[in-house]
């Protein structure tokens, strides 16, 4: 059918609008419960093994962006004198 067919990329569109929406909300409540057992975390601090534990748990929450040099700054194309035609 033409009419689903035409308005088929606008429905997928809307659609993913709504999903990245919901992500949204998730990654707060994620982020909620993170920073909450951040908070207990000191509480194993008693022991050895806490200690371990909870030096593992902060280094495993420190977030390393490894994917990208460093950046330089975009060179403009060299000019030339003669006219394109």
């Amino acid at each position: 059918d033409y009419v689903t067919i035409v308005s088929s990329p606008q429905s997928a569109t809307t659609g993913r609008a709504a999903m990245t929406r919901m992500l949204r909300d998730h990654f707060a409540d994620i982020s909620n419960h993170l920073e909450r057992m951040d908070k207990l975390i000191d509480a194993f601090r008693t022991t050895p093994a806490g200690v371990a534990f909870a030096e593992s748990w902060t280094a495993a929450r420190n977030i390393y962006d490894r994917s990208h040099g460093p950046s330089t700054p975009p060179t403009d194309p060299p000019s030339t004198s003669e006219p394109m035609a």
